[in-house]
């Protein structure tokens, strides 16, 4: 989803305009966990990451949460290394908030929602289902 602000790029303040609206956004979700960094690229592109917590599963459950809010799918994808991610709608900006899992978790997710995961595919998955799974198995993190 390409929009006027992120097609447009071509000066250092049209960076800073798209970091700012972006910012701006983000600013009424204190509610959701703290998100670990926020990025934007020269090409329009906005990256978020969750906050590191050493807790198991709980950066998965961070990015699950933040898809819930928007009400948007998670995507569980091996068609790389392996992550876990959601697009969110950033007040017309999409934002991809990722973060890398191991094959062994997509498996083991994949396995607790009764969906096939395979080597090189990607599966959209409900995340509150997620959710629900990440707090049956490993509990609710702190």
């Amino acid at each position: 989803m390409g929009s006027l602000m992120t097609d447009n790029i071509t000066t250092t303040g049209d960076l800073t305009r798209l970091a700012a609206h972006v910012i701006d956004a983000l600013s009424g979700y204190d509610h959701l966990p703290a998100l670990g960094s926020i990025g934007v690229s020269q090409w329009g592109r906005v990256y978020l990451s969750p906050r590191y917590d050493f807790h198991k599963n709980a950066e998965v459950r961070q990015v699950c949460l933040w898809a819930d809010a928007f009400g948007v799918p998670v995507v569980i994808d091996l068609s790389s290394s392996g992550e876990i991610a959601a697009v969110l709608d950033l007040n017309g900006v999409e934002a991809r908030l990722d973060k890398y899992i191991t094959h062994r978790q997509a498996y083991e997710y994949g396995a607790a929602l009764g969906i096939p995961v395979s080597p090189g595919g990607q599966v959209q998955v409900e995340a509150a289902a997620l959710l629900a799974v990440l707090d049956q198995q490993y509990g609710v993190a702190v």
